[in-house]
């Protein structure tokens, strides 16, 4: 592993978000919209929801797994949840 690289299997944990989260999130999506260059649609409305499309992943930690991880998790979650799709 190279100098500043971060070890998926030490570093990562998925958890559901806490009301303290709340700030962090905002900024993803913030984050997320200005990539796209849709920073002016973003709205926080307080509806829960998820799309696979709002999934994101900071540049810096692109390619080392963590989307995996992600999509993994998430789709462990619908099959847990019952769920009959996810999009």
């Amino acid at each position: 592993m190279n100098k500043g690289e971060l070890n998926i299997k030490d570093n990562f944990a998925i958890r559901f978000a806490k009301r303290e989260d709340t700030k962090l999130i905002f900024n993803f999506i913030k984050e997320l919209a200005e990539y796209e260059k849709l920073l002016n649609e973003v709205v926080a409305d307080g509806k829960p929801s998820i799309y696979l499309e709002d999934l994101y992943v900071r540049s810096e930690y692109r390619g080392k797994g963590f989307g995996k991880k992600l999509l993994s998790y998430l789709a462990n979650l619908c099959i847990e949840r019952d769920c009959g799709r996810l999009e």
